[in-house]
């Protein structure tokens, strides 16, 4: 007998910026930005790349940079699994 594995559920660190717009985490990235590139055709690996913060935009915590980067994963996976739905279905 298989035990279920044990999965810890955390909201997306999402922000509204001064402008209206919605950021990740303390990061520059928008929410737009991220989906503009995956409509555009990129990977969410690509995504992930160019998403990436340099140095110079790295002000933040050890914890936001953690949680920045399971949010990363977690959206590089859906749209990853996305694709692959809608490849099967056709839609």
């Amino acid at each position: 007998m298989n035990t279920p594995a044990k999965f810890q559920v955390t909201s997306p660190p999402f922000r509204w910026d001064e402008a209206g717009g919605i950021r990740i985490g303390s990061s520059r990235v928008t929410l737009d930005s991220i989906l503009a590139s995956y409509h555009n055709g990129s990977t969410p690996e690509e995504i992930a790349i160019q998403t990436r913060p340099t140095s110079s935009t790295t002000e933040t915590t050890t914890n936001s940079k953690t949680q920045l980067s399971r949010f990363k994963t977690a959206l590089a996976c859906s749209l990853s699994v996305k694709r692959r739905v809608e490849a099967k279905c056709a839609f």
